[in-house]
């Protein structure tokens, strides 16, 4: 199932951004390897991605832009 949101935070490093789901999903964490196309994300944009998993809990994957602000 695909979940839209809007990418909320960045990491100092870069490597990493916090995306704010839609609904009653909790801030998901979201790796840039996880990110579907080139340019990476900006924050306000708005992004559709998949629920996944890690050992450090819920994880954005397939992440893709439909909007950049």
């Amino acid at each position: 199932m695909r979940i839209r949101g809007q990418v909320s935070s960045f990491s100092r490093r870069g490597s990493y951004v916090f995306i704010r789901p839609e609904g009653r999903i909790p801030p998901t964490f979201c790796h840039r390897s996880d990110v579907e196309e080139p340019g990476g994300l900006r924050q306000g944009c708005t992004v559709e991605f998949e629920l996944g998993a890690d050992e450090f809990g819920p994880r954005a994957v397939r992440v893709i832009a439909l909007a950049r602000t």
